[in-house]
C-alpha cells in the first residue's frame, strides 16, 4: 500500500508539494512496531527508505506510442495498427 501511495505521489509531483505519513508507530501500516523495550521495522519502513533516493527529484513526463505485438504459436509475428483496426502476420 506504501509503495502504491508514494508512486501516485510521485506521478503528480507537479501538484503535490510535500506528503507525509500520518502514524509511524504501533498502527496499522506503521513503520515501526514496539513491545516495551523490543522494536522492529516494518515493510512500510523499507518502501520508505527505498524511495529516499528520490526526493528532491525532477519529475520528467514521458510518452510514446508503441505497436502492441504478441507471438503466435507457429513463431510468426502478429501485429495491430494504431487504431486497432487491422492485425498484420508477418512470418
Amino acid at each position: 500500500m506504501a509503495a502504491i501511495s508514494l508512486d501516485a505521489f510521485h506521478r503528480h509531483a507537479d501538484k503535490i508539494v510535500m506528503g507525509n505519513i500520518a502514524q509511524t508507530i504501533n498502527v496499522l501500516q506503521a513503520m515501526i512496531l514496539t513491545d516495551d523495550e523490543k522494536m522492529l521495522v516494518t515493510p512500510t519502513f523499507h518502501v520508505f527508505d527505498l524511495y529516499q533516493a528520490h526526493r528532491n527529484g525532477t519529475s520528467v513526463r514521458l510518452a510514446m506510442r508503441i505497436r502492441r505485438t504478441s507471438s503466435c504459436r507457429d513463431g510468426r509475428t502478429a501485429t495491430k495498427d494504431r487504431n486497432d483496426q487491422r492485425v498484420r502476420v508477418r512470418s
